[in-house]
């Protein structure tokens, strides 16, 4: 598969990484809570269409291998009835509502919904035609060879807040990889750090816990003790055996940056223009709708200070290609660089959140499809994986520095002064959890008693906060889930577990249903 290559002066390779994570939410008191949307619109506009592009290429014999980390928070929701049921019904009133508002003489953009309307009945198709499972999809593409599948820690959990338990960070990694064999098979070995975010020392429990490779920032190259010689333009080895991939920081910036980056051109759909705030209580009401953001959008970007345009599907699409073309100069013009410096062809590692193509980016999954189209036509440019690396041979070596993506590049957006008091809280509570071994008696017990420890570690909550959207629901969930933790533990150790509070959490939030956690513990 694919096409027998004669590399011509400065040659590239590139390992493209994927991550797809989204806090696990579970809100059954209303029909479409926002923080539930995010997971219905990322379905509709990230992961179908990924998938669909993935498959198209595999089904023409296109090598583009990606790698694709699924976090275990992802997985479980993907997997659960509870979201699928309501997937179905918000597919069903966005399609009706596209369909409405795009009628003959309306005063909506029409072009622009109907358009929608039929991109949105094209992916009811394939989510039928799926079964439902979209995880099933991304084994069948990783038996195939098309994608190459990881994971990240259990909840997410930025694991430098917690170095002061290496027991914490080994239960959030094993826990992961458990769940990640139960969907797929064997545990990976390749491991997503939640935010990058990795502290002196992580390397050896990472590889004590079969870890092979992960990725990390630039800085942890550049700052490495020791090295590694080729900076982040290759991937090396720490002294555990981990081997690093580090971020190529001006690649990567191309893609995602807002506004210097690809997604600010103003042929692209627009982001945060939702129509369904345009529509009419009537149409809404009749659907037994409340006004809510659903992802009904309809203008492309446009230009800061002007009236929005209807998007024009055909206009963004001939953007995403025009820049995979662009973003093949700059990987050869960076190759011609950085190739005389280190006298052999770089390896460019480019991780992104998943969701960035095709939920904040729209056309991001056309912009790869062309992309993987226009390498595979070359003869000087290949996309690999961390495996096809790890075969040849890891010949560079060095201590990474420690370091994060995001803000600063050293865990502020994690480590800020509104979130610090609940680390030595999550750390008190594991030492009590830790201190116990469950009996029958109290294994129910114990078990949610590490998933409200788990759930409490999450990095999304102190993003939340940091970033001060939804930070009122992020500190919601970081103190509900230390209260919870608390109240349980305080059960087991007076002998007296209430087991209707129990069942009542574990129904809540059924993350780690039949995970035997005591068993990592």
């Amino acid at each position: 598969m694919g096409k027998e290559r004669k590399r011509k002066g400065p040659a590239a390779r590139l390992v493209l990484v994927l991550h797809a994570h989204l806090p696990y939410a579970r809100i059954p008191e209303e029909r479409f809570p926002a923080q539930e949307l995010w997971l219905y619109q990322n379905i509709t506009e990230c992961y179908i269409p990924l998938l669909r592009t993935m498959e198209t290429l595999a089904d023409e014999g296109i090598h583009f291998p990606l790698t694709v980390s699924l976090s275990p928070t992802l997985l479980s929701m993907l997997g659960d009835d509870y979201y699928r049921h309501k997937y179905d019904d918000y597919l069903g009133c966005t399609i009706a509502l596209a369909r409405v508002h795009a009628a003959p003489g309306g005063s909506a953009p029409s072009g622009a919904l109907t358009q929608l309307a039929r991109r949105l009945e094209e992916t009811r198709d394939r989510w039928n035609a799926a079964n439902r499972d979209l995880a099933a999809q991304f084994r069948v593409l990783s038996e195939r060879g098309a994608v190459t599948l990881v994971t990240t820690t259990a909840t997410h959990a930025l694991l430098p807040a917690y170095r002061f338990s290496p027991a914490l960070e080994r239960l959030q990694i094993r826990t992961g990889q458990t769940m990640f064999a139960r969907a797929f098979g064997p545990a990976p070995r390749g491991l997503w750090l939640p935010e990058m975010g990795y502290h002196a020392g992580l390397d050896e429990l990472l590889h004590d816990c079969g870890v092979e490779y992960t990725f990390l920032e630039a800085h942890a190259a550049y700052g490495a003790v020791d090295g590694p010689e080729h900076g982040n333009f290759m991937p090396f080895a720490a002294e555990s055996g981990l081997v690093i991939f580090p971020r190529e920081l001006r690649l990567s910036g191309a893609v995602w940056a807002h506004r210097s980056g690809y997604p600010g051109d103003g042929r692209y759909r627009e982001f945060h223009a939702d129509y369904t705030w345009q529509m009419s209580e009537h149409e809404l009401s009749r659907l037994g709708l409340e006004r809510m953001p659903l992802g009904i959008k309809v203008h492309r970007i446009t230009g800061d200070g002007m009236e929005r345009e209807p998007y024009d599907h055909a206009m963004g699409a001939a953007a995403a290609r025009e820049h995979a073309a662009d973003f093949i100069a700059r990987i050869r013009e960076r190759a011609a660089l950085v190739a005389p410096l280190l006298g052999r062809p770089p390896v460019f590692t480019l991780p992104f959140d998943m969701e960035l193509f095709g939920h904040w980016w729209y056309e991001g999954p056309e912009f790869l499809e062309a992309l993987a189209r226009l390498a595979a036509d070359s003869t000087d440019i290949a996309f690999v994986t961390p495996e096809e690396l790890l075969r040849e041979g890891i010949d560079s070596s060095g201590r990474p520095a420690e370091s994060s993506w995001g803000k600063s590049g050293y865990f502020d957006t994690w480590l800020n002064p509104a979130c610090l008091h609940a680390y030595p809280i999550i750390a008190e509570l594991a030492g009590r959890l830790f201190a116990h071994r469950p009996n029958a008696r109290t294994l129910t017990a114990y078990r949610q008693a590490a998933s409200e420890i788990m759930l409490a570690q999450s990095s999304d909550w102190p993003f939340f906060i940091a970033w001060d959207r939804f930070a009122d629901y992020g500190r919601a969930r970081l103190d509900e889930h230390m209260t919870a933790a608390a109240r349980i533990l305080a059960g087991i150790e007076a002998g007296e577990v209430d087991d209707n509070y129990v069942g009542t959490r574990e129904a809540r939030y059924p993350l780690f249903f039949e995970s035997s956690i005591e068993s990592i513990i």
